[in-house]
């Protein structure tokens, strides 16, 4: 809980200013027993109208001003608790757009959604209606305990004699419900994972028909999720219970035994009076104990899981220095990286010249997707091992380093908003004009009768609204528009036919004369024109050269170009 704490430091002003406000609701709450026990004794013994009088008009005094204060307190501490949220929520998004894409390759994100819209609100809980609790229930304890003693030292002890093991077992049942808490979120988790695994590749489910066997593991999922629940509710359930017992007791008791000392004439009824507005004082501190309690174990599961992705640390540290504006050249010398203990590409060199276009080629697995993506360190490398403009990567800060580029991976990541504004994703600010012209250059038709408003064609969740080839030619609208200085399609005209391929390959040679390309493809005509071709294989480069040289070797390259010939061919 410390780093809530830290958190909750940014805000101490508001937060102290509630818990004064408690205070000073406290000090009217304890003094209504008192005005009410001088009002009884009063018409007992027979005072006066106007003493009467001034007892009732500061009886209403004081109960509206520790209503004022109660407002106050709690518009302080819950407004607080809503911006430590707030904070939380914004770091943890940071936090999550910092790490590694290693790190969302094995943690689900309907596990990281869960984290983000469960757990939070419940330490925002924990630290607003819980922390007012806790403090209230600790001032209201302090201050009334002493004065129950002035009035009866034996009625007191008589009283408060069943809260040590109650609070003893309070204590106990906390520890039980904090380890149901975790597992209860750890099932809300699961299924939000597979809610979104399944709306993702519904249309994959569909297709092969197991709508039904994806049904029953949901529902499994389910089963899980409220046999967790139940054993939660019981905890939290027995755990209320108990205190509103505890509470009535004390009550009972309190009119009992003040009963016999009336008799015995050691108290006034004023005197009982008192006691019991003093346990109705502490009934409901008492009773928010256990809902404290509660909200304490859900608070402190629900950190300790927010934690464990805020404590998370990047493979990928961040470098300090700047990138010019100048095209820059890209270095590779000696390059090893791999995924855990399994290599997928070794002693790898190369180099491209600013302006120049590379190529590269090779068969599924080879680890094309994996060399452009540490050029832009999407993958931890170590030093020395790339340079961009002459600079080691590793010593550029990443914005920096990423602005240099613009990618087009293999699956094209549109949004939920009108295909303009997928286009103009990197510049936002980017005028209609230069979007139509952009997609123009990307072969996208905007009067394509597949989109019924053009370019202002509401886009569907990742794209689903469009063919593959139409978002891949929005993916690579999206790169021209800013006009990158390394431009990286990464097999992004697989889903285009050979004849819109080459019309994209014909402007992206106009359009990025002068400018550094790196095209990943499987089709050979994809990078024919480029000044350099590399020949992915088993974990490095088999072959280099142009696309004249590498024919005539007569090597890998030489066969996958003949191959895709006599396929054309027979085509």
């Amino acid at each position: 809980m410390e780093r809530l704490w830290k958190y909750a430091g940014r805000h101490r002003r508001q937060i102290l200013w509630g818990i004064a406000m408690l205070l000073l609701t406290n000090i009217c709450t304890q003094t209504l027993p008192l005005i009410m026990r001088a009002a009884i004794d009063g018409i007992e013994f027979g005072e006066t109208t106007d003493y009467l009088r001034a007892i009732a008009t500061a009886l209403v005094l004081v109960a509206v001003a520790s209503a004022v204060f109660r407002t106050l307190s709690r518009k302080h501490l819950f407004y607080a608790a809503r911006d430590v949220e707030m904070d939380l929520r914004s770091d943890y998004y940071r936090h999550l757009t910092s790490l590694d894409g290693g790190y969302f390759d094995t943690t689900p994100s309907g596990e990281l959604m869960s984290r983000a819209t469960n757990d939070l609100p419940q330490v925002r809980l924990y630290l607003g209606p819980g922390l007012l609790n806790a403090v209230n229930t600790t001032v209201a304890y302090v201050t009334t305990i002493p004065l129950m003693l002035m009035i009866s030292p034996k009625l007191t002890f008589v009283i408060l004699a069943v809260y040590p093991p109650s609070l003893w077992l309070l204590q106990r049942l906390g520890k039980q419900l904090f380890n149901r808490t975790k597992v209860q979120q750890k099932e809300m988790g699961r299924i939000a994972a597979y809610v979104q695994e399944s709306l993702a590749g519904s249309h994959v489910i569909r297709s092969f028909g197991i709508e039904s066997e994806r049904q029953e593991q949901f529902n499994d999922l389910c089963v899980a999720n409220y046999d967790a629940s139940i054993q939660l509710a019981i905890s939290r359930s027995f755990m209320w219970r108990l205190v509103i017992s505890l509470s009535t007791l004390s009550i009972f008791i309190a009119v009992f035994v003040g009963a016999m000392e009336i008799i015995a004439g050691r108290l006034t009824i004023g005197d009982v009076v008192a006691m019991v507005e003093y346990m109705g004082i502490l009934a409901w501190p008492t009773f928010a104990l256990g809902w404290v309690l509660s909200m304490r174990e859900r608070g402190r599961a629900s950190m300790e899981r927010i934690n464990e992705i805020l404590d998370r640390v990047s493979n990928i540290s961040e470098g300090n220095e700047e990138l010019g504006e100048e095209t820059p050249s890209i270095e590779v010398d000696g390059l090893h990286i791999g995924y855990g203990d399994s290599p997928v590409l070794e002693d790898v060199q190369f180099s491209v010249p600013a302006g120049h276009t590379l190529g590269i080629v090779g068969e599924i697995g080879s680890g094309k997707t994996t060399l452009v993506k540490t050029l832009m360190r999407l993958l931890p490398v170590r030093s020395e091992m790339v340079k961009i403009g002459g600079r080691d990567i590793t010593s550029i800060s990443l914005r920096s380093l990423r602005s240099q580029f613009g990618y087009v991976a293999q699956e094209s990541i549109l949004f939920s908003k009108p295909l303009s504004q997928n286009i103009a994703f990197g510049e936002p600010e980017a005028g209609l004009d230069k979007v139509v012209d952009s997609a123009e250059k990307a072969s996208l038709d905007p009067g394509d009768p597949s989109l019924p408003d053009g370019l202002e064609t509401l886009v569907g969740e990742r794209g689903i609204t469009l063919s593959g080839g139409q978002k891949q030619r929005s993916s690579i609208a999206r790169a021209l528009l800013i006009s990158p200085s390394i431009l990286v399609l990464d097999d992004a005209l697989s889903a285009v036919d050979s004849e819109t391929e080459e019309r994209i390959i014909d402007e992206l040679r106009r359009l990025r004369e002068g400018k550094t390309t790196v095209i990943v493809a499987h089709r050979v005509s994809a990078v024919s024109h480029a000044d350099q071709i590399l020949v992915l294989g088993e974990r490095g480069i088999i072959e280099s050269g142009t696309h004249e040289t590498l024919v005539a070797s007569k090597g890998a390259y030489a066969q996958l170009a003949n191959r895709q010939a006599l396929q054309e061919g027979l085509l």
